[in-house]
């Protein structure tokens, strides 16, 4: 028996071929088949097409929403209550005077009007026009065909406070009465420890395994600058003024002074199981299993060792050291890698300044520099932040200091939660000693916490 084509009819007025093969069929099934293909056939020739047409030209709903100079959230469209807004509220203070929408429908020519109260007259609005979305208005939506219609309700829903930002709060004290003139916070055998010397010429070492409360040790009366303090095989290298190398082990604080056979202006960090320093322009480095430090790289010609802050970070997979360091005008950031590769990541003349004692925090991929003093004089209150370990910096205005801790320096940073809230151990505010501990608590935790309870 020979094979009998049948034509499928689909949209835009395609056909495809199906064989189907009638050997060993009945008289009766056939016919039967041909009577439903015929059937098929003639609805598919008809009026069904300008129907399905028909049915798009008079659906006047919105389909979706889409911001296009400002990053765009996921909206609800509520077609029963005749809502529009988004689920997640948009970041507090964004500016929503002139955003660039587009709303799409069912149909591809829709015609939309706006007004933002129930008795002015409705306004066109093209696709791609600036609005201000910062307070709700209604849409007014037009089928295609314009016979059908529908208004909706649009609220751009923006957090009423900063989620992100801190509230500084009073989180404990220390016994601290002459400004500090040096120091480093450290963590280490889960403890916050931070480590200071004062304009006195006294030496101190603060430890907490709270943040609130800490205990004081008193340290012998040497000229330690504390910035230079670097933990390598549980041991803590410290230089004085005039270079001098003192080590201690991690359980005793003794300080030792230690004979090297180069004159180290600089301890760094360790890194890579290797204790990295500066001296006579050239980077060293210090195996575990060495006494001595020897040579690695060259420094590149443009390094400058100003008011240095040093500090170890993971970039992906891979843990890198960093310098802040200054250079004239302004402030500049330094990595290093494992080979001692030394790279100048960002020349930050427009988003880090010059300062001074600034403190620095780390947390997951967040690097952060807070606080300091200015080239001016002025002391900063903003927080300068990286999110691409290092390349790009920025102000983090989530987390400005507020008044009471403005002009804060030389002050131990530790984080206290994953979630990257701070501790703030002592230094100055100003020129005057600060005996306070601030901690900078997450809006949002607080917010959490008041509706849990």
């Amino acid at each position: 028996m020979r094979k009998i084509k049948i034509f499928s009819i689909f949209a835009h007025n395609k056909y495809e071929h199906s064989n189907i093969n009638l050997i060993g069929m009945s008289l009766k099934k056939i016919i039967y088949l041909l009577i439903i293909c015929t059937s098929i056939l003639n609805v598919s020739c008809g009026d069904d097409e300008k129907t399905d047409l028909l049915l798009n030209q008079d659906d006047p709903r919105v389909r979706s929403v889409t911001f296009m100079n400002i990053s765009s959230p996921q909206f609800i469209i509520n077609d029963t209550e005749a809502l529009i807004y988004n689920y997640d509220s948009l970041m507090y203070g964004i500016d929503l005077t002139k955003v660039k929408v587009y709303f799409y429908g069912y149909t591809s020519s829709p015609t939309f009007y706006y007004r933002y109260d129930a008795v002015s007259a409705w306004m066109p609005f093209k696709n791609g026009s600036t609005i201000d979305i910062s307070k709700p208005f209604y849409l007014f939506s037009t089928s295609e065909d314009g016979t059908q219609n529908k208004t909706y309700l649009f609220e751009a829903r923006v957090h009423k406070y900063d989620v992100n930002a801190f509230t500084w709060k009073q989180f404990g004290e220390l016994n601290l009465t002459s400004p500090v003139v040096s120091q480093k916070s450290i963590v280490y055998n889960n403890q916050y420890q931070w480590f200071c010397r004062t304009s006195a010429g006294e030496n101190y070492q603060f430890v907490s395994t709270s943040g609130d409360v800490w205990t004081m040790k008193k340290l012998d009366k040497k000229m330690y600058q504390w910035e230079t303090l670097a933990l390598f095989s549980d041991t803590l290298w410290v230089q004085d003024e005039e270079g001098n190398i003192y080590t201690s082990p991690t359980t005793k604080f003794n300080f030792q002074q230690r004979s090297v056979s180069v004159k180290i202006e600089r301890l760094l960090f360790e890194l890579d199981n290797k204790l990295w320093a500066i001296a006579d322009n050239k980077l060293y480095t210090l195996y575990k299993d060495s006494s001595d430090f020897c040579v690695k790289n060259e420094l590149p010609s443009d390094f400058s060792v100003e008011n240095i802050v040093t500090f170890t970070a993971n970039s992906g997979f891979t843990q890198l050291g960093y310098i802040y360091a200054t250079q004239k005008e302004k402030g500049t950031i330094w990595t290093l890698d494992y080979s001692g590769n030394l790279l100048q990541l960002v020349s930050s003349g427009t988003t880090i300044p010059y300062l001074i004692n600034p403190m620095v925090y780390i947390y997951d991929k967040t690097l952060g520099i807070v606080g300091g003093k200015l080239k001016d004089g002025t002391y900063s209150s903003e927080c300068y932040a990286s999110y691409d370990s290092g390349k790009t910096w920025g102000i983090d205005w989530h987390k400005k200091l507020n008044s009471d801790i403005e002009g804060i320096n030389n002050a131990g940073v530790f984080v206290y939660s994953s979630l990257g809230e701070l501790i703030i151990v002592g230094g100055n505010i100003k020129e005057e000693p600060s005996p306070i501990i601030w901690k900078g608590v997450l809006n949002k935790l607080i917010a959490d916490e008041l509706n849990y309870k």
